[in-house]
């Protein structure tokens, strides 16, 4: 579902789901992390440290750093990622404005209403979704490096895609780094097509699918399902991730046995 002409389209290479030292828990310093991306030939940044370590006024600290660092040829979104109640966690993109919310159908209409995108983040983690909760949800994080997702999607996560899929209507995947160390950085982007870089063309393209998303081999589609070939190597893939987990459990297995 284009919305450009796509004679005027270029393509931008930009990572989603960064936490940066204005999280409790992340360990990067955002100017940092920026010199590092810019280095790395990406152009553009999401960054979404988490909200509850925010008030209204590092709320504009924050938006300031991140225009700041923003140039011709280089873009920083802020961001925030919402805890909704220990049990789902939702990523708002391009929103200005601190948000306090604890539900998450009001959350992500006050995302909206601040010009941002709703990303469910991390689908794999979840043992129940409250899909009806989430209807109008922009995106849903099908691949997480930091939770088993570190080839490929998980099978878990695209049955969940297909879920969302089934309810309403077509859910856009994307691809999130849930970075908070140097160390996390691993080359999965969006490879957005996109007439300009700049904040508003970026979450357009990003909200309307234009963008695919890429590690290595596999570049998995926004919109459209996966083809037979990239079904077989995320099956593949989802097995060989796997197996770190079985060997875990039978040493874990074999050292009660012996103690």
């Amino acid at each position: 579902m284009m919305t450009h002409n796509t004679q005027d389209l270029k393509k931008f290479k930009g990572l989603i789901h960064i936490h940066t030292t204005y999280s409790y828990d992340g360990t990067m310093p955002f100017a940092d992390f920026v010199h590092h991306a810019k280095n790395k030939n990406y152009d553009f940044v999401i960054i979404t440290d988490h909200a509850e370590n925010f008030d209204d006024t590092k709320m504009q600290v924050f938006v300031n750093e991140c225009k700041k660092a923003t140039h011709e040829d280089f873009l920083v979104i802020p961001g925030l990622e919402f805890n909704i109640n220990n049990e789902i966690h939702i990523l708002g993109i391009g929103i200005e404005n601190y948000i306090n919310e604890p539900e998450p159908e009001e959350l992500i209409r006050k995302i909206h209403e601040n010009n941002g995108l709703a990303i469910l983040a991390h689908t794999i983690v979840y043992t129940k979704i409250p899909y009806a909760q989430l209807n109008d949800v922009d995106l849903i994080e099908i691949w997480n490096p930091r939770y088993s997702e570190r080839l490929s999607p998980s099978i878990k996560s695209i049955k969940i895609l297909h879920e969302f899929r089934k309810i309403k209507k077509m859910y856009i995947a994307s691809g999130g780094l849930d970075l908070h160390t140097f160390d996390d950085l691993i080359p999965l982007y969006q490879s957005v097509m996109s007439t300009q870089l700049n904040q508003k063309e970026i979450l357009n393209s990003l909200k309307h699918g234009e963008f695919t998303i890429i590690h290595g081999s596999i570049e998995f589609p926004s919109l459209n399902e996966p083809g037979i070939s990239l079904t077989g190597f995320i099956y593949l893939f989802a097995f060989i991730q796997f197996i770190p987990k079985i060997s875990k459990k039978i040493i874990r297995k074999i050292y009660k046995m012996c103690t």
